[in-house]
Protein backbone atom coordinates (compact mmCIF):
# COMPACT_ATOMS: atom_id res chain seq x y z
CA UNK A 1 0.00 0.00 0.00
CA UNK A 2 1.35 3.23 -0.84
CA UNK A 3 1.44 5.41 1.64
CA UNK A 4 0.30 9.45 1.37
CA UNK A 5 2.81 11.77 -0.50
CA UNK A 6 2.95 15.39 -0.62
CA UNK A 7 1.93 16.90 -3.90
CA UNK A 8 5.37 17.76 -5.53
CA UNK A 9 5.78 15.77 -9.33
CA UNK A 10 7.85 12.30 -9.29
CA UNK A 11 8.02 10.28 -12.75
CA UNK A 12 9.25 7.51 -10.10
CA UNK A 13 7.32 8.10 -6.76
CA UNK A 14 9.32 5.31 -5.04
CA UNK A 15 12.25 8.11 -5.43
CA UNK A 16 9.91 10.37 -2.77
CA UNK A 17 8.92 7.45 -0.98
CA UNK A 18 12.18 6.67 0.55
CA UNK A 19 13.28 10.66 0.80
CA UNK A 20 10.05 10.56 3.48
CA UNK A 21 10.92 7.09 4.94
CA UNK A 22 13.11 7.05 7.97
CA UNK A 23 15.28 4.31 9.68
CA UNK A 24 13.26 3.85 12.74
CA UNK A 25 10.43 2.64 10.07
CA UNK A 26 12.42 0.07 8.15
CA UNK A 27 11.56 -2.76 11.18
CA UNK A 28 7.81 -2.03 10.95
CA UNK A 29 8.15 -2.75 6.79
CA UNK A 30 6.33 0.27 5.72
CA UNK A 31 7.58 2.68 3.60
CA UNK A 32 10.61 2.07 1.31
CA UNK A 33 13.33 -0.87 1.90
CA UNK A 34 16.04 1.31 2.67
CA UNK A 35 15.80 5.41 4.65
CA UNK A 36 16.21 8.19 3.01
CA UNK A 37 20.05 8.57 4.19
CA UNK A 38 21.23 8.14 0.99
CA UNK A 39 19.19 10.25 -0.86
CA UNK A 40 19.96 12.88 2.30
CA UNK A 41 23.78 12.20 0.94
CA UNK A 42 23.14 13.57 -2.66
CA UNK A 43 20.51 15.89 -1.75
CA UNK A 44 23.47 17.79 0.51
CA UNK A 45 26.14 17.56 -2.11
CA UNK A 46 23.45 18.96 -4.65
CA UNK A 47 22.12 21.80 -2.46
CA UNK A 48 25.35 23.65 -1.63
CA UNK A 49 26.03 23.60 -5.42
CA UNK A 50 22.74 25.22 -6.13
CA UNK A 51 22.84 27.92 -2.79
CA UNK A 52 26.60 27.96 -3.65
CA UNK A 53 26.02 29.32 -7.61
CA UNK A 54 22.91 30.98 -6.30
CA UNK A 55 25.41 33.64 -3.86
CA UNK A 56 28.25 33.54 -6.13
CA UNK A 57 25.83 35.18 -8.81
CA UNK A 58 23.95 37.55 -6.77
CA UNK A 59 26.93 38.97 -4.95
CA UNK A 60 29.80 39.28 -7.47
CA UNK A 61 31.75 42.02 -5.10
CA UNK A 62 31.74 39.93 -1.96
CA UNK A 63 34.66 37.91 -0.68
CA UNK A 64 35.06 33.90 -0.14
CA UNK A 65 34.38 34.13 3.27
CA UNK A 66 31.36 36.13 3.50
CA UNK A 67 30.23 33.82 0.97
CA UNK A 68 30.93 30.91 3.02
CA UNK A 69 28.79 32.67 5.30
CA UNK A 70 25.37 33.29 4.44
CA UNK A 71 25.29 29.86 2.49
CA UNK A 72 25.75 28.77 6.39
CA UNK A 73 23.13 30.70 7.23
CA UNK A 74 20.65 29.31 4.51
CA UNK A 75 21.38 25.92 5.07
CA UNK A 76 21.47 25.51 8.23
CA UNK A 77 19.41 23.18 10.11
CA UNK A 78 16.90 24.98 11.28
CA UNK A 79 16.60 26.67 7.97
CA UNK A 80 16.11 23.58 6.38
CA UNK A 81 13.43 22.45 8.98
CA UNK A 82 11.41 25.44 8.03
CA UNK A 83 11.37 24.81 4.66
CA UNK A 84 10.29 20.86 5.33
CA UNK A 85 7.42 22.19 7.49
CA UNK A 86 6.42 25.12 5.30
CA UNK A 87 6.06 22.20 2.44
CA UNK A 88 3.91 20.18 4.94
CA UNK A 89 6.90 17.57 4.70
CA UNK A 90 6.00 16.37 8.63
CA UNK A 91 2.88 15.15 7.96
CA UNK A 92 4.19 12.96 5.20
CA UNK A 93 7.21 11.30 6.90
CA UNK A 94 7.03 7.74 7.26
CA UNK A 95 8.19 6.55 11.11
CA UNK A 96 7.98 4.01 13.37
CA UNK A 97 5.31 4.40 16.21
CA UNK A 98 7.73 4.82 18.79
CA UNK A 99 9.67 7.67 16.80
CA UNK A 100 6.06 9.15 16.37
CA UNK A 101 5.61 9.09 19.77
CA UNK A 102 9.09 10.76 20.66
CA UNK A 103 8.16 13.38 18.46
CA UNK A 104 10.27 13.00 15.78
CA UNK A 105 7.94 14.69 13.22
CA UNK A 106 8.67 17.91 15.12
CA UNK A 107 12.62 16.52 15.37
CA UNK A 108 14.16 20.01 13.23
CA UNK A 109 17.23 17.70 12.87
CA UNK A 110 15.35 14.83 10.99
CA UNK A 111 13.13 17.45 9.13
CA UNK A 112 16.10 18.98 7.15
CA UNK A 113 17.31 15.80 6.52
CA UNK A 114 14.10 14.84 4.81
CA UNK A 115 14.13 17.74 2.69
CA UNK A 116 17.90 16.89 1.87
CA UNK A 117 16.62 13.61 0.71
CA UNK A 118 13.51 15.26 -1.44
CA UNK A 119 16.54 17.64 -3.29
CA UNK A 120 18.20 14.08 -3.87
CA UNK A 121 15.63 12.67 -4.74
CA UNK A 122 13.92 15.08 -7.30
CA UNK A 123 17.45 15.14 -8.78
CA UNK A 124 17.40 11.49 -9.20
CA UNK A 125 13.98 11.86 -11.00
CA UNK A 126 14.06 15.01 -13.01
CA UNK A 127 17.79 16.13 -13.04
CA UNK A 128 19.50 19.28 -11.59
CA UNK A 129 17.58 22.00 -13.75
CA UNK A 130 14.46 20.61 -11.09
CA UNK A 131 16.11 20.44 -8.12
CA UNK A 132 17.24 23.80 -9.07
CA UNK A 133 14.04 25.15 -9.28
CA UNK A 134 12.58 23.15 -5.80
CA UNK A 135 15.14 24.95 -4.05
CA UNK A 136 14.83 28.77 -5.49
CA UNK A 137 10.72 27.81 -4.69
CA UNK A 138 10.78 26.16 -1.25
CA UNK A 139 13.93 27.71 0.11
CA UNK A 140 15.90 30.38 -1.86
CA UNK A 141 13.25 32.63 -2.46
CA UNK A 142 11.00 32.33 0.91
CA UNK A 143 14.32 32.67 2.79
CA UNK A 144 16.54 34.92 0.76
CA UNK A 145 16.28 37.47 3.54
CA UNK A 146 18.83 35.49 5.67
CA UNK A 147 21.77 36.27 3.60
CA UNK A 148 20.82 39.84 4.36
CA UNK A 149 20.35 39.24 7.67
CA UNK A 150 23.93 37.28 7.56
CA UNK A 151 25.64 40.46 7.11
CA UNK A 152 25.42 42.52 9.93
CA UNK A 153 23.98 39.63 12.52
CA UNK A 154 26.99 39.31 13.79
CA UNK A 155 27.09 42.34 15.33
CA UNK A 156 30.79 41.66 17.38
CA UNK A 157 32.67 41.05 14.06
CA UNK A 158 30.86 44.41 12.48
CA UNK A 159 31.54 46.24 15.69
CA UNK A 160 35.19 45.26 15.50
CA UNK A 161 35.23 45.71 12.00
CA UNK A 162 34.05 49.52 12.00
CA UNK A 163 35.23 50.41 15.98
CA UNK A 164 37.44 53.51 15.92
CA UNK A 165 40.02 53.54 18.78
CA UNK A 166 40.70 57.06 18.85
CA UNK A 167 39.21 59.65 21.74
CA UNK A 168 39.64 57.15 24.68
CA UNK A 169 41.38 58.40 28.00
CA UNK A 170 41.99 54.80 28.66
CA UNK A 171 42.03 50.71 27.71
CA UNK A 172 39.32 50.77 30.36
CA UNK A 173 37.44 53.86 28.69
CA UNK A 174 37.22 52.19 25.18
CA UNK A 175 36.22 48.86 26.61
CA UNK A 176 32.98 50.00 28.57
CA UNK A 177 32.03 51.96 24.77
CA UNK A 178 32.66 48.62 22.96
CA UNK A 179 30.52 47.07 25.58
CA UNK A 180 27.66 49.74 24.98
CA UNK A 181 27.95 49.58 21.81
CA UNK A 182 27.55 45.91 21.54
CA UNK A 183 24.72 46.40 23.34
CA UNK A 184 23.12 48.97 21.34
CA UNK A 185 24.41 47.05 17.92
CA UNK A 186 22.64 43.57 19.12
CA UNK A 187 19.20 45.16 20.75
CA UNK A 188 18.91 47.24 17.34
CA UNK A 189 19.21 44.36 15.44
CA UNK A 190 16.89 42.00 16.87
CA UNK A 191 14.31 44.86 17.79
CA UNK A 192 14.41 46.92 14.88
CA UNK A 193 16.62 45.85 11.91
CA UNK A 194 14.50 44.52 9.15
CA UNK A 195 16.27 43.75 5.63
CA UNK A 196 13.72 44.27 3.64
CA UNK A 197 13.47 47.94 4.04
CA UNK A 198 16.84 49.78 2.72
CA UNK A 199 17.68 53.45 3.80
CA UNK A 200 17.02 55.69 1.39
CA UNK A 201 19.81 57.89 2.47
CA UNK A 202 22.20 58.08 5.35
CA UNK A 203 23.63 60.91 7.17
CA UNK A 204 21.76 63.54 4.77
CA UNK A 205 23.28 66.98 5.69
CA UNK A 206 21.12 70.13 4.13
CA UNK A 207 20.24 73.75 4.31
CA UNK A 208 17.12 75.30 3.66
CA UNK A 209 16.39 79.25 2.99
CA UNK A 210 12.93 79.55 5.19
CA UNK A 211 10.06 81.53 3.48
CA UNK A 212 10.60 85.38 3.77
CA UNK A 213 8.25 87.48 6.10
CA UNK A 214 7.56 90.82 6.58
CA UNK A 215 10.25 93.12 8.32
CA UNK A 216 12.78 89.90 8.47
CA UNK A 217 16.04 89.34 6.85
CA UNK A 218 16.01 86.34 5.32
CA UNK A 219 17.15 83.13 7.50
CA UNK A 220 18.39 79.35 6.98
CA UNK A 221 18.24 76.25 9.15
CA UNK A 222 20.11 73.17 8.61
CA UNK A 223 21.19 69.82 9.98
CA UNK A 224 21.40 66.04 9.22
CA UNK A 225 19.68 63.72 9.31
CA UNK A 226 20.25 60.20 10.43
CA UNK A 227 18.31 58.01 7.99
CA UNK A 228 15.92 58.26 5.68
CA UNK A 229 13.39 55.87 4.31
CA UNK A 230 10.72 55.47 1.69
CA UNK A 231 8.05 53.15 2.67
CA UNK A 232 5.75 51.04 0.55
CA UNK A 233 3.06 53.18 0.55
CA UNK A 234 5.46 56.26 -0.90
CA UNK A 235 5.57 57.90 2.39
CA UNK A 236 8.64 59.38 4.13
CA UNK A 237 10.11 58.06 7.61
CA UNK A 238 13.11 60.38 8.98
CA UNK A 239 14.73 58.65 11.80
CA UNK A 240 16.89 60.16 14.17
CA UNK A 241 18.86 57.93 16.39
CA UNK A 242 19.42 58.66 20.33
CA UNK A 243 21.11 57.73 23.17
CA UNK A 244 20.69 57.98 26.77
CA UNK A 245 18.42 56.45 29.07
CA UNK A 246 15.85 59.52 29.60
CA UNK A 247 12.77 59.25 26.98
CA UNK A 248 10.96 61.67 26.09
CA UNK A 249 6.89 61.79 26.26
CA UNK A 250 5.17 62.02 22.58
CA UNK A 251 3.82 65.48 23.78
CA UNK A 252 7.44 66.68 23.79
CA UNK A 253 8.36 64.52 20.44
CA UNK A 254 5.60 66.29 19.06
CA UNK A 255 6.70 69.94 19.63
CA UNK A 256 10.48 68.67 18.56
CA UNK A 257 12.02 71.59 16.93
CA UNK A 258 14.38 69.07 15.05
CA UNK A 259 12.11 66.93 13.54
CA UNK A 260 9.85 70.06 13.13
CA UNK A 261 12.95 71.00 10.95
CA UNK A 262 13.25 67.74 9.43
CA UNK A 263 9.86 68.44 8.62
CA UNK A 264 10.20 71.64 6.76
CA UNK A 265 12.86 70.40 4.99
CA UNK A 266 11.24 67.14 3.41
CA UNK A 267 8.46 69.13 2.48
CA UNK A 268 10.51 71.79 0.76
CA UNK A 269 13.37 70.34 -1.32
CA UNK A 270 12.04 69.70 -4.35
CA UNK A 271 14.51 66.86 -4.91
CA UNK A 272 13.83 63.08 -4.77
CA UNK A 273 12.83 61.65 -2.05
CA UNK A 274 11.86 64.56 -1.06
CA UNK A 275 8.94 67.20 -1.94
CA UNK A 276 6.37 65.20 0.26
CA UNK A 277 3.10 66.85 1.86
CA UNK A 278 3.06 66.66 5.80
CA UNK A 279 0.42 63.59 5.62
CA UNK A 280 2.83 61.65 3.62
CA UNK A 281 5.72 62.54 5.90
CA UNK A 282 6.70 60.25 9.70
CA UNK A 283 9.16 61.71 11.88
CA UNK A 284 10.96 59.26 13.92
CA UNK A 285 13.04 59.08 16.89
CA UNK A 286 14.99 55.89 17.84
CA UNK A 287 16.51 55.50 21.45
CA UNK A 288 19.46 52.81 21.65
CA UNK A 289 19.52 52.34 25.24
CA UNK A 290 15.67 51.22 25.53
CA UNK A 291 15.43 50.20 22.02
CA UNK A 292 12.80 52.06 21.37
CA UNK A 293 11.27 54.49 18.57
CA UNK A 294 8.68 56.79 19.04
CA UNK A 295 6.86 58.40 15.78
CA UNK A 296 5.02 61.52 15.08
CA UNK A 297 4.01 63.67 11.82
CA UNK A 298 3.33 67.52 11.63
CA UNK A 299 0.60 69.35 9.86
CA UNK A 300 1.07 71.98 7.51
CA UNK A 301 -0.41 74.66 9.72
CA UNK A 302 2.21 73.07 12.72
CA UNK A 303 4.94 74.10 10.20
CA UNK A 304 3.50 77.22 9.60
CA UNK A 305 3.74 78.37 13.25
CA UNK A 306 6.93 76.56 13.37
CA UNK A 307 8.57 78.86 10.83
CA UNK A 308 7.10 82.09 12.63
CA UNK A 309 8.61 80.90 16.01
CA UNK A 310 11.82 80.61 14.44
CA UNK A 311 11.98 83.92 13.65
CA UNK A 312 11.45 84.75 16.76
CA UNK A 313 14.25 83.22 18.19
CA UNK A 314 16.40 84.43 15.98
CA UNK A 315 15.34 88.06 17.21
CA UNK A 316 15.49 86.85 20.74
CA UNK A 317 19.00 85.78 20.10
CA UNK A 318 19.78 88.91 18.39
CA UNK A 319 18.80 91.28 21.03
CA UNK A 320 20.31 89.59 23.95
CA UNK A 321 23.69 89.58 25.21
CA UNK A 322 24.61 86.07 23.69
CA UNK A 323 27.78 85.84 23.46
CA UNK A 324 29.79 82.25 21.35
CA UNK A 325 32.36 80.80 23.44
CA UNK A 326 34.39 79.96 20.68
CA UNK A 327 34.70 76.48 22.33
CA UNK A 328 36.69 73.78 19.79
CA UNK A 329 33.47 72.31 19.08
CA UNK A 330 31.60 74.75 18.02
CA UNK A 331 34.20 76.01 15.46
CA UNK A 332 32.69 75.77 11.99
CA UNK A 333 30.11 72.79 12.61
CA UNK A 334 28.21 74.47 15.35
CA UNK A 335 24.32 73.71 14.77
CA UNK A 336 23.15 77.08 15.51
CA UNK A 337 25.47 79.65 13.79
CA UNK A 338 22.67 80.61 11.19
CA UNK A 339 20.70 82.41 14.14
CA UNK A 340 24.53 83.88 15.69
CA UNK A 341 25.24 87.42 14.82
CA UNK A 342 28.69 86.83 14.84
CA UNK A 343 28.19 84.89 11.47
CA UNK A 344 26.48 87.14 10.25
CA UNK A 345 28.95 89.34 9.98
Amino acid sequence: MTPPLPPLKFNRPELLIQALTHRSSLNEKIGANSSYERLEFLGDAVLELVVSAHLYNSYPKLPEGKLTRFRANLVQTKTLAAAAQALKLNQYLILSRGEKRSGGDKNPSLLADCFEAVIGAIYLDQGLPAAQEFIARYLIKPYQQLTAIAQVTDYKSLLQEKWQKEGFTSKEHERKFFEKGKFYLSGFLKEEFDPQRKPYLMEQRFTLPLPLMEKERPLKIGGVMDRVDVLEDGSLEIVDYKTGATIPTQSQIDNNLQLTFYALAATSIREEPFNKTSAKLNLSLYFFDTQEKLTTKRTKGELDEAIEEIYKVRREIEESDFKCSGHMFCQNNCEYNLFCRESLQ
